[in-house]
């Protein structure tokens, strides 16, 4: 509500309420635990006055947001770099290859992508390139495809997660479940 210059509004914030401000007059009544606290703002300096205000600021060194790694463990990590590194390839084949059970009669899912933006979409297609490039992925033509999506991670880079509702849906429940460990 504004009359003849005058403003006053009142406010309903969660822990104070009601706040009661006088814009022109500069105060703030705010109640807390039964009694009215009343704040006063200070005057703007007349026009023949002028104030100057100094601070002295120092630089914040930036602090790393990786954690010291002990020179114990640094040695080891370097020694066993193989262990660490980024996987190129695909495994090894295996004695026992592996296959997903389907409910009897299932049809193949072949789900359309999801639209995305063009900058999504060259990200996509970029960590495509790079699975395919270093052996993690191969081109398929099975008659199954699953969507995709990009999920944001904290570093701001995408990480590129597969959508197997679909696929889930169709397969074969285990007999003999693995139990959930609490």
């Amino acid at each position: 509500m504004v009359t003849s210059g005058r403003a006053a509004c009142s406010i309903t914030p969660v822990q104070s309420s009601p706040m009661k401000i006088d814009w022109q007059h500069q105060w703030m009544s705010i109640p807390y635990q039964g009694s009215s606290n009343t704040l006063f703002g200070q005057f703007a300096a007349l026009p023949d006055e002028s104030t100057l205000q100094l601070a002295l600021l120092d630089e914040v060194p930036e602090q790393s947001s990786e954690p010291a790694i002990p020179l114990e463990l640094e040695h080891l990590l370097h020694t066993y770099q193989q262990l660490f590194a980024v996987p190129v390839g695909l495994p090894h084949r295996r004695f026992c290859d592996r296959s997903i059970p389907l409910i009897p009669r299932a049809t193949p899912v072949a789900v359309r992508p999801y639209r995305f933006a063009p900058a999504l979409k060259d990200e996509i297609e970029r960590q495509i390139k790079d699975m395919l490039s270093n052996g993690l992925i191969r081109p398929s033509t099975n008659p199954f495809s699953s969507a995709v999506l990009l999920v944001k991670k904290k570093d701001s880079s995408w990480r590129f997660c597969v959508v197997y509702r679909h696929l889930n849906a169709i397969t074969a429940k285990s007999k003999y479940p693995v139990p959930n460990i609490d």
